[in-house]
């Protein structure tokens, strides 16, 4: 769902004013471990980017006379009884630099609130003379790049009512742990420790924090089952936040004790596992302004009884296993006059884009997409006027022709994501796109535009995602779209351009936040660009099946945090030895690398154990000789595997007979698969299906000699193996009977003989299967 960052006015911290005629405040001391502690950090603007707007509070410190009383510079409040220092909020601050048990923030023993959220203290461990604060009722360190376990000593701060430690993604509580937390700290009214590893069994003694009102423990594994008991706190009526318990194997269902939390208004139960229908008694809970029960593998329908909802400001209930739902049934929402944001993504919706979103005119943010939606956009839509991000992609029936396109543009004006993929438009792009100057994300993928590309797409100067691939645009990219300069996404594959010259395209190389580039299949020109070189913060590189020749520049190899390199298929590229030992040597960060018809003719470098985080690995007809080095056993991580159509030589390489190493699970039967998976400002951008297993070996149309090896069939995970084309011979092992994953099998043309064996009929996913040309007898499984 759309997020927008903000800070609450509860927490800012308010500072005093202190009028001329009274004497300064500030005890000499404080102001000296104030000032040390600035001191002993630097401002840097980036690590506080949580915050559109941050500023460096302690910019204002300093011992000229008329700024020396502490009490008056920014983010400090002093008691006026005392004189001490109370309060401390540096939140957003710019901070960065490390914080260790010396530091002098340790000397402010007379603080109730401190605040570090949104800096960068570099990933050091919350120092042990936290303790000596033992007057803190409030305590902020969120995203603030802290790691390692949370110290006992911070657990020794009883008088905290409000602790949050969220958002440090290396933080830990595990020794002592969460139980050891609500033990200590029982007069905890707010727990926000979303973010922070707890791998632990659930806590009993969570039910007894009687003055819990807001616990928020999202996206952190814990073991065992979680305690009912927060359902049955002694006094429901003083807390109405339970807010976002995610990711929580949750072994016991809801149950109707919930509804006993009469004044909740906050629930968030996102990214659990239940196998079950979403529960009806959730309808019971009408105080209810924030409910989230996304991604928790629900089935059947939304239950009527969610029509008592009437008081939502935000609803998501996407990413669900429900039945065909027609959206007709939701028409309850449309209750919901003050709903800001609405998820009802991948729910398997069916019917039309309800009418009745009209009536959500507060609406900010609405998201559809990956249903079955058909018909016309309605016209209803458009009343949305203050609508920011608007998703309604990947349904393949849906349509917007060129009036309701038009009305899109003008209407919507406020919006920044625009997500209109696999939608039936197939016609012109009005020229009042250019309405959208908010617009930073735009996506148009699979739309069959059938037009050139608009030259005003290049006025969108505030873009930062550009999605157009599969458009069927034609001509060539616009000269106005090196008015693109804050891109870190850009596609333009798989359209129907044509020819470019690559150099045309030098504009991109202004865009030095890129992370991710698609330029593959569009009929590109010329050799590959030293521009790219300049791209270095490129994850991404996709440049296949165009038309480009020459050597592959060395400015390529610049771009040490690619994951991902696709060049295959442009059959006039050339890439020698040496320059394949720089790619293995100062791209190690690569994932998939496909050079698929490159002209490489050499042999195989032996510090392509450089590459071990590789997954999928491609020099399929690339003239490469020799064997197959043993270096390539290091890369545990391979899923696949193409290297035919070359001249290698030699027995089989001896990886194929290893004991499953590849296998992350290898003690599971199930090929456990996953996909390389980019994330870009919250966007998660996935590349094919890959697995933890080898899945696939290619090995044909090369020169190997000897024998299959029969400890081929540890390799469980195995999908397809094709061998043809060789000079193999001796058995078929009878071993590899038990590779039960197998869809694919060919063996032909090679110089094996015996019997078949008749193991291979336990093969049931077999759906290719070919051993012709050989010496073998016997029927065929």
């Amino acid at each position: 769902m759309y997020f927008v960052f903000s800070l609450s006015l509860s927490d800012h911290f308010a500072v005093a004013h202190v009028t001329p005629s009274m004497p300064p405040l500030c005890h000499d001391n404080e102001r000296i471990a104030l000032l040390q502690f600035k001191d002993s950090l630097i401002i840097n603007k980036s690590a506080s980017s949580w915050d559109p707007s941050p500023y460096p509070k302690v910019a204002s410190w300093n011992l000229e006379e008329e700024h020396s009383d502490c009490c008056l510079w920014d983010g400090i409040k002093c008691s006026e009884e005392t004189g001490h220092v109370i309060r401390l909020d540096l939140s957003s601050s710019c901070l960065y630099g490390s914080i260790n048990s010396t530091s002098s923030l340790f000397y402010l023993v007379h603080l109730r609130w401190l605040s570090l959220a949104n800096n960068d203290f570099n990933q050091s461990q919350i120092p042990s003379t936290i303790i000596n604060l033992s007057r803190l009722s409030r305590l902020n360190l969120s995203m603030s790049g802290f790691s390692g376990q949370v110290p006992a000593e911070l657990l020794e701060l009883s008088k905290l009512v409000s602790l949050d430690i969220s958002y440090n993604y290396y933080l830990e509580i595990q020794r002592p742990g969460l139980g050891s937390l609500f033990d200590k700290l029982s007069n905890l009214k707010v727990a926000k420790l979303n973010y922070v590893n707890i791998s632990s069994s659930i806590p009993h003694n969570l039910g007894n924090l009687s003055s819990l009102t807001y616990l928020s423990l999202a996206f952190f594994q814990m073991q065992g089952r979680f305690s009912i008991n927060i359902f049955q706190l002694p006094n429901p009526l003083l807390y109405p936040y339970l807010t976002r318990i995610t990711t929580i194997s949750l072994q016991e269902p809801i149950t109707p004790s919930i509804c006993k939390l009469s004044k909740l208004v906050h629930l968030d139960i996102q990214n659990n596992y239940f196998s079950e229908e979403l529960p009806t008694f959730i309808g019971c809970l009408g105080s209810l302004e924030m409910l989230d029960v996304s991604d928790c593998n629900f089935s059947g329908r939304v239950p009527s009884s969610f029509s008592n909802l009437t008081q939502l400001s935000y609803l998501d209930i996407s990413n669900n296993s429900f039945l065909g739902q027609d959206s007709s049934s939701l028409s309850w929402i449309a209750k919901n006059s003050k709903l800001n944001e609405l998820g009802l993504a991948n729910m398997t919706l069916i019917g039309e884009i309800p009418s009745w979103l009209g009536n959500l005119t507060q609406l900010t943010a609405l998201s559809m997409h990956s249903n079955q939606l058909t018909g016309q956009i309605p016209s209803e839509m458009f009343k949305l006027s203050k609508l920011v991000y608007l998703d309604i992609s990947y349904n393949h029936g849906l349509e917007l022709r060129g009036a309701g396109l038009r009305s899109l543009f003008d209407k919507l004006s406020n919006l920044e994501v625009l997500k209109l993929a696999y939608v039936n438009i197939s016609s012109s792009i009005p020229h009042n796109l250019g309405n959208l100057s908010s617009l930073t994300y735009l996506s148009l993928a699979f739309c069959q535009m059938q037009e050139e590309l608009p030259a005003f797409i290049g006025c969108l100067g505030s873009l930062e995602m550009l999605a157009i691939s599969d458009c069927n645009f034609s001509g060539r990219v616009p000269s106005s779209f090196s008015n693109l300069t804050q891109l870190s996404y850009l596609d333009f594959s798989n359209n129907s351009f044509l020819g470019q010259d690559s150099s045309s395209l030098s504009w991109i190389a202004k865009n030095s936040k890129l992370n991710i580039l698609g330029l593959a299949n569009m009929a590109l020109i010329g050799e590959i660009p030293s521009w790219l070189g300049n791209l270095t913060q490129l994850t991404m590189l996709s440049m296949h099946s165009n038309q480009l020749i020459g050597q592959i520049p060395s400015q390529i190899f610049k771009l040490s945090k690619l994951v991902y390199l696709d060049i295959s298929y442009n059959h006039g590229l050339k890439l020698r030895g040496a320059g394949l030992r720089s790619l293995f040597e100062k791209l190690s960060n690569l994932e998939v690398l496909r050079l698929a018809n490159v002209g490489i003719f050499s042999l195989i470098p032996h510090n392509l154990e450089n590459l071990s985080s590789l997954i999928d690995f491609s020099l399929e007809n690339c003239g490469m000789q020799g064997t197959i080095p043993s270096s390539i056993c290091n890369l545990t991580k391979l899923a696949y595997l193409n290297l035919a159509y070359n001249n290698f030589s030699g027995e089989l390489p001896t990886f194929i007979g290893l004991h499953n190493r590849y296998s992350l699970l290898s003690s599971q039967s199930t090929v456990y698969g996953y996909s390389l998976t980019l994330n870009n400002k919250g966007v998660k951008l996935k590349y094919g299906k890959i697995s933890n297993m080898i899945t696939s070996i290619l090995l044909s149309n090369n020169k190997f000699t000897g024998e299959i090896p029969a400890s081929i069939a540890n390799l469980k995970g195995l999908q397809t193996l094709n061998l043809s084309y060789n000079d193999l011979q001796g058995h078929i092992p009878p071993s590899m009977g038990n590779l039960t994953a197998l869809e694919s099998l060919d063996l032909s043309y090679n110089k094996l003989s015996g019997e078949i064996p008749q193991q291979l009929a336990e093969l049931t996913f077999l759906k290719v299967f070919s051993v012709s040309h050989n010496h073998l007898v016997g029927p065929e499984p």
